[in-house]
């Protein structure tokens, strides 16, 4: 099911995250700015990456390097809290695409939307996202094989800047 959604579709995808961790075998969060501006949301970022690493769930972060102090903050986390990971610095990057891979087709979801992983993002901007979720039809299971295709790109492309 595709849902062009104005509001929470971010917040929605990290919930699905944190309710089923373990249909899970790779979560990938592409944005070029991270901040949490609570105690209440670090916590539960922490918590999250927690949950995977203890699933052997595979993480990878695509972001800016230089960023603000609470950027920093929540690479910080990020870096403690997920050991097998995959973080790739990419200069001027300006897309926000979050995608957690099934086992199964029927477990995959993907987020394109114009929301920073940010609490702002998550909570009081007015975002536009596109949100594919199960069931899929025929065109959204190849937008799902399309956002697998591009991680697959973006994971053979950083070999050489993983941390």
């Amino acid at each position: 099911m595709i849902a062009l959604t104005t509001n929470n579709a971010l917040t929605n995808f990290i919930n699905i995250i944190e309710k089923k961790p373990e249909s899970f075998i790779e979560v990938g969060f592409v944005s070029p700015y991270l901040n949490f501006n609570d105690a209440e949301s670090l916590c539960k970022w922490r918590r999250i990456l927690k949950t995977l690493r203890k699933l052997k769930v595979n993480v990878f972060l695509v972001t800016r390097k230089k960023g603000s102090r609470k950027h920093n903050e929540a690479m910080k986390v990020f870096k403690e809290e997920v050991k097998n990971r995959k973080i790739i610095f990419i200069e001027n990057l300006h897309a926000k695409v979050y995608m957690a891979i099934g086992k199964k087709l029927s477990s995959s979801y993907a987020l394109l939307t114009s929301a920073n992983l940010t609490k702002a993002g998550m909570s009081k901007n007015f975002e536009a996202s596109l949100f594919l979720q199960p069931p899929y039809t025929e065109i959204e299971s190849s937008l799902i094989f399309q956002f697998k295709q591009l991680y697959l790109t973006v994971k053979r492309f950083s070999y050489s800047i993983q941390y």
